[in-house]
């Protein structure tokens, strides 16, 4: 019997070896008695993505994380909700973005290794700021920025 399966990254197998980069969004939501102490922990939550994108060292991929202001099709929710039905009152949610630029040469094997890397990394970083309370982050399946042709519109020339 299968368990339920949630997918972090899907393409055709030929298409792995030619990716040149790969965006990993993550979601956050942190529950609060007040709002501005909910939005004090999404951002930490930011600045802990920061430090562990910035500790991230591999020489066959570099890693970047947009800025919550960056402006993309798929993720770019930033919300602060009332809910009067919770215990904690506020909720304050927020999506963010990892980007994984590939800098080692075209290889199936090499490319479909440092996704699986990336993804235990996140996952790992998604669960160790699940764990206090009123805190959930999740990641979500990766996708190349040709799927959203914002991110590309977006680019400040020169930062690549």
């Amino acid at each position: 019997m299968k368990g339920i399966e949630h997918s972090k990254f899907k393409s055709e197998s030929s298409l792995v070896a030619g990716m040149e980069k790969l965006v990993f969004p993550l979601s956050a939501e942190v529950t609060g008695k007040e709002s501005v102490s909910a939005f004090r922990d999404i951002e930490t939550i930011y600045k802990s993505l920061q430090e562990t994108v910035s500790r991230y060292s591999k020489d066959t991929v570099e890693l970047k994380l947009f800025s919550p202001t960056f402006p993309t099709k798929k993720f770019k929710q930033f919300e602060i909700v009332s809910e009067a039905v919770l215990k904690e009152k506020w909720k304050v949610s927020l999506d963010m973005m990892v980007e994984a630029k590939f800098i080692s040469e075209p290889d199936f094997w090499s490319r479909g290794l440092a996704v699986s890397e990336l993804v235990d990394m996140l996952e790992a970083f998604c669960d160790s700021q699940t764990r206090e309370k009123g805190r959930f982050v999740a990641l979500d399946r990766a996708f190349t920025p040709i799927e959203d042709d914002t991110i590309q519109a977006n680019r400040i020339p020169g930062t690549d």
